[in-house]
């Protein structure tokens, strides 16, 4: 079925065009410019809170070089669950989401709100959110694959648990000052995009309709 991977294309292309006209003029009157200063405002805010910077460190970390670790774990399982192409596409997205945010951050080059000297370039962009943008590609694929051939309640459980995270990734990435609001919202809208082209052409690929549960439509 590829209704829902399609709107998800769909939708992250519009979302993302949307977000990135605002950015690239980088007029401080644009929309999304004056809602990036009143959110780092109350982000600043947030900071000041106990145990809410630790927090946000701790999940940041965990979404970002814990990848590293959870991918592996999580593609060994599929592999040894007999689900070895399932297990390629979860590497592939996820290598593929990091490669992609690091040739969009050249293209665009947008500072970080608190970019400063850096050994390399692209450590000082912040546009489209890295982070986010795996965390959704990640989060999605769990879900998807974990998802193939069960019930629809418990699919939506996993998705709904996917949201979650990606939310709470993109809200501590602006928490630690790592991003602007419009940062993340970039990355969210391309996670969202290449989650639904991976969708799309592993469902519609050759082997899309055969072998076990992997044949199954999300």
């Amino acid at each position: 079925m590829v209704i829902v991977p399609f709107a998800l294309s769909v939708v992250g292309f519009g979302l993302f065009a949307f977000i990135a006209e605002d950015v690239v003029s980088r007029q401080p009157t644009e929309l999304m410019r004056r809602v990036d200063r009143t959110v780092q405002q109350g982000a600043q805010w947030m900071r000041g809170r106990a145990g809410v910077r630790v927090g946000a460190a701790i999940l940041s970390h965990v979404m970002g070089e814990g990848l590293g670790i959870l991918v592996p774990l999580g593609a060994a399982w599929l592999y040894t669950t007999d689900r070895r192409r399932e297990a390629g596409v979860l590497v592939a997205g996820i290598v593929s989401a990091w490669a992609l945010s690091g040739v969009l951050k050249l293209a665009f080059a947008v500072p970080r709100p608190h970019a400063g000297a850096t050994r390399y370039a692209i450590t000082g962009y912040g546009f489209p959110s890295g982070h986010t943008l795996v965390a959704t590609v990640a989060s999605g694929l769990v879900a998807w694959l974990a998802g193939r051939g069960l019930r629809s309640g418990t699919r939506g459980i996993l998705w709904t648990g996917a949201v979650v995270l990606v939310a709470l990734t993109a809200v501590a990435r602006v928490i630690l000052q790592a991003h602007w609001l419009s940062d993340v919202a970039g990355g969210l809208s391309v996670g969202v995009l290449w989650l639904g082209l991976i969708m799309l052409m592993v469902d519609r690929g050759p082997h899309a309709h055969t072998g076990g549960r992997s044949a199954q439509a999300g």
